[in-house]
């Protein structure tokens, strides 16, 4: 993600120049060291400032070598990060003015992102390719309270990217030897939702080739949303 971010704030931030834009140019100003070494809390903002002020300018940037899939790219970055970070981890380094700049950035990312979405159906036909890249890259999950009862990411220890094909088998403690398992693999970004759950206390087993299998248990209580981060590592 810092790396993404790093390179539409470069971008960005030399459309500005070019255009005396000094206010832009000053808003996207951040140093590969200020992304890559930021606490998770300064990061996630950060890439969030430039995702926002970058897609404001989308179709300017365009010479400059910004695409509507490269903020797709990022926001998708963004939001994998963002639940990857420990909750009491966060907690602690978040101030109630970050977490309040972070809801106004997402609610104004999230409108910005419709508007791009209908430009895209304007080239649905006489850029095909560009098209399908788009939509396979844009990935929204709708995170509001009963929609979901799991949200599930794999992600490598090492890389952070999220990891296609891991496979997770949820077994119910308790359950009779005629209920089946609740069976999932991850997504080509490493994600993967669980529409419904039983409440109860589940294990867990992750398994992919090449990595590391975990097991362990959850407990799913009524009303809740399971959200699980499972980083694996290589064999």
């Amino acid at each position: 993600m810092a790396a993404k971010g790093f390179d539409i704030s470069r971008k960005t931030e030399v459309y500005a120049k070019m255009v005396n834009n000094s206010v832009l140019a000053k808003e996207v100003h951040f140093s590969e060291t200020a992304l890559s070494k930021a606490p998770d809390a300064k990061l996630e903002t950060r890439s969030l400032i430039i995702h926002t002020k970058a897609t404001a300018h989308i179709e300017a940037l365009a010479p400059y070598g910004v695409t509507a899939s490269d903020l797709t790219a990022l926001k998708s970055a963004i939001d994998l990060f963002h639940l990857a970070i420990p909750t009491t981890r966060n907690g602690k380094s978040e101030t109630k003015q970050v977490t309040d700049q972070l809801k106004g950035l997402f609610k104004s990312n999230d409108a910005i992102l419709k508007k791009i979405d209908l430009l895209v159906e304007l080239v649905r036909l006489s850029l095909p390719v560009f098209y399908k890249g788009y939509h396979n890259n844009r990935k929204v999950i709708n995170t509001a309270a009963g929609t979901l009862a799991m949200i599930a990411i794999a992600i490598d220890a090492e890389s952070g990217e999220g990891i296609k094909g891991v496979k997770f088998t949820l077994i119910r403690q308790g359950a009779g030897s005629d209920e089946k398992p609740i069976v999932k693999i991850t997504a080509k970004t490493g994600k993967l939702n669980i529409k419904t759950m039983a409440d109860s206390a589940y294990s867990v087993i992750v398994a992919k080739t090449g990595y590391k299998k975990q097991e362990f248990t959850i407990n799913k209580a009524a009303g809740d949303q399971v959200k699980l981060v499972v980083k694996l590592e290589k064999i």
